[in-house]
């Protein structure tokens, strides 16, 4: 469900291994030397700050306590990847762990001098000094509003889910898709209209699925400046977006695995051999559990004619084992099933472009993708034509 997998910061994803910062950016490589210093009104004396960062595939970790002036302060020479983050812990701990407090921000290791003011929270304060930290300040404070619209959807949607109430995880789920859409036009214009910087790039690179929007990825991009697009990071964007191919009629299917039920791993390619309708869904989706019938229907006329149908679910959060395998005994949906349980956030999600469910895409033997969003009569007179 994507209700809880939305604003993904830095902070966030470093923990985690810090997956954003893979690309090399546009920073200076020739000795340029960065400085941040921390200044905040109110902070416990045992106050520590983590400043991390990503260069060459290791993860660095620099951590600072207040000086004399009482001021968090790190300095160093510009790396190639000059996005990194900062995590404040307010209480003192142990210099070899992370600090668990959610305290973090984003922070851009550039060249000359970024100020960070405020009352007694990074996340609340001020970012200033050089330039792609002052604009992903202007970022921030753009999407901060919708945001917090879309946080205030949390509650709910938990409720909902608990209570297994779908109608309402749906109207839920539709004011939520609402809201993204118009963040992301908001980000998007921002972008656009900021073609120079760093923030811009990455914003691009994190928010917009190269596969499934594909036309926007490149209507961005284009709208970049060369000097952008000519650096480091540009050069590897530009190279991505030349060799991803989307999934689509007449190319072939990407390969995924995921978890079955039981707990075992199945892949499509295992399939290959047998016209597969690779089947996108979720249990609490109203349209898919409608369709399912017309897809056992399907699948019981043809499925001794080299034809199978493989499940693929949408489901995510804490009950959505449950809530898959009861859908597939209630529907009778006796066909492969496999899944993430990561809602959209699945593998499969990404390699195929899926932006709504249900979404099916039917594989000739040899894993080309043939035919897609199939549904009812449709389904029906594309399995007789190729079948029969």
């Amino acid at each position: 469900m994507k209700l809880f997998n939305f604003r993904k910061g830095m902070a966030a994803l470093a923990l985690a291994g810090l997956s954003v910062s893979a690309f090399q950016s546009n920073a200076a490589t020739d000795g340029g030397k960065y400085s941040i210093r921390i200044k905040l009104e109110n902070v416990n004396d045992d106050a520590t700050v983590m400043l991390g960062w990503q260069e060459n595939g290791k993860m660095n970790v620099d951590t600072m306590q207040l000086n004399a002036d009482r001021q968090f302060v790190f300095e160093g020479e510009v790396p190639v990847n000059n996005r990194g983050f900062l995590k404040m812990a307010h209480e003192k701990i142990d210099p070899t762990l992370p600090p668990s407090q959610d305290d973090g921000i984003s922070v851009y290791l550039d060249e000359g001098a970024t100020l960070i003011t405020g009352k007694d929270s990074l996340i609340s304060a001020k970012v200033s000094g050089t330039r792609n930290n002052e604009v992903l300040q202007e970022l921030n404070a753009l999407r901060k509003p919708i945001e917090k619209k879309m946080d205030a959807l949390n509650a709910p949607y938990s409720a909902a889910m608990q209570a297994g109430d779908n109608a309402k995880v749906a109207e839920l789920q539709e004011a939520y898709n609402k809201l993204s859409e118009e963040k992301k036009a908001e980000e998007k214009a921002f972008a656009m209209s900021h073609p120079n910087s760093d923030v811009s790039l990455d914003w691009l690179r994190q928010n917009v699925n190269v596969v499934q929007e594909r036309h926007l990825a490149n209507e961005v991009f284009d709208s970049f400046s060369e000097e952008l697009k000519k650096g480091p990071a540009g050069i590897i964007y530009s190279n991505i977006l030349k060799q991803t191919k989307p999934a689509d009629i007449g190319s072939e299917a990407p390969d995924l695995a995921a978890k079955q039920p039981n707990g075992e791993k199945l892949s499509l390619r295992s399939l290959r051999g047998q016209y597969v309708l690779l089947d996108f869904w979720a249990s609490w989706c109203g349209p898919c559990r409608r369709e399912n019938p017309n897809l056992v229907q399907a699948y019981n006329s043809y499925k001794d004619k080299n034809f199978t149908i493989l499940g693929y679910s949408l489901d995510g959060g804490g009950n959505a084992l449950n809530s898959w395998t009861e859908a597939i005994e209630k529907d009778g949906l006796v066909w492969n099933q496999i899944s993430d349980l990561a809602g959209w956030q699945s593998l499969g999600v990404q390699l195929y472009g899926v932006n709504s469910v249900p979404t099916n895409f039917l594989i000739d033997p040899e894993g080309k993708i043939i035919a897609k969003n199939l549904r009812g009569e449709d389904l029906e007179n594309k399995l007789k034509e190729i079948l029969n």
